[in-house]
């Protein structure tokens, strides 16, 4: 039996290390990172995978997929392109889900058609929250979101999309999202205390500069976040140019002048859109629905 030549050896060498990297990952979207780090090993193309990676269709081949690099053999190239391929070019079965009328007048929605997977898959498990009817533009992002661990599942399938979110919540999924190193000092505000659940997330975001607190001694965790201020925390968090204090919104006065710049940047930057009528509303208190898409819109 002939020996293998050196470049198959290394081929096959290259496949297993692969195959260990990705059998390292706690989810699918940390799977297809490391397949999309090692395409050139895998000797694959992502092309169709892409076209399709922010859909439903992307996320059940992604899943699918990594499942089959954690427990297939067979890492030929030609049985990986195939298999991808195929998983890519499925259709989803509907779910019950999302029946009710979608609304496109809010700024976070990024649009009218904005659709969530059919069939939600969450760390290898069919997962759907059931309140979403009536936010359909928000379901992708949330999604998304819960994808990333950056929100949690919960017992009774709630997500609450209109509810209106805490500072001390969106310091949680800020920091989370945007892996902010944790803060190994005491207490900076009078109102975060150590024992506080939110005390790491939000001195997360102290540390990472992203916030100064609502006064010098305050943070207000407990109080609602305005859009306004939203933008000020994501424009730090995705280092965005603040230097145009342009919004071009019909209630542009209405905005803050320390808020100016971060709320041009985020509608420069497609964070914001503005509602129907071209306003902002700077001080309105920004939902959960809204946080969603404006915290996948900018990371």
């Amino acid at each position: 039996m002939p020996l293998a030549s050196k470049d198959d050896m290394n081929e096959k060498f290259g496949k297993s290390v692969v195959k260990y990297e990705v059998s390292k990952c706690a989810n699918y979207s940390e799977g297809m990172k490391t397949v999309a780090k090692f395409a050139d090993i895998l000797g694959i193309s992502l092309e169709k995978y892409n076209k399709v990676s922010e859909t439903g269709v992307g996320y059940n081949a992604a899943n699918e997929f990594v499942k089959y690099l954690k427990s297939s053999n067979d890492y030929s190239t030609s049985v990986l392109q195939d298999k991808l391929d195929t998983l890519c070019s499925q259709k989803l079965i509907p779910s019950d889900s999302g029946k009710g009328s979608s609304s496109s007048s809010s700024s976070s929605k990024g649009g009218a058609g904005t659709t969530a997977p059919s069939v939600p898959v969450i760390n290898d498990e069919v997962f759907e929250f059931t309140d979403l009817d009536g936010a359909d533009w928000a379901k992708t992002y949330i999604y998304k979101l819960l994808e990333k661990g950056v929100i949690s599942k919960s017992a009774d399938k709630k997500f609450n999309p209109n509810t209106n979110i805490t500072r001390a919540e969106f310091a949680k999924m800020a920091s989370v999202l945007f892996n902010c190193e944790e803060y190994g000092g005491t207490a900076k505000f009078s109102d975060v205390s150590e024992n506080d659940w939110y005390f790491k997330y939000v001195m997360a975001l102290y540390k990472s500069g992203a916030v100064n607190g609502v006064s010098e001694t305050e943070f207000a965790p407990n109080d609602y976040i305005t859009r306004q201020d939203m933008c000020v925390i994501l424009a730090k968090l995705a280092n965005l140019d603040t230097s145009t204090a342009a919004a071009d919104f019909a209630d542009s006065t209405d905005i803050a002048p320390y808020a100016l710049g971060a709320v041009a940047a985020a509608k420069n930057s497609g964070i914001i859109n503005g509602y129907s009528d071209n306003t902002f509303k700077p001080s309105a208190f920004a939902t959960r629905a809204e946080c969603a898409k404006m915290l996948c819109s900018t990371k």
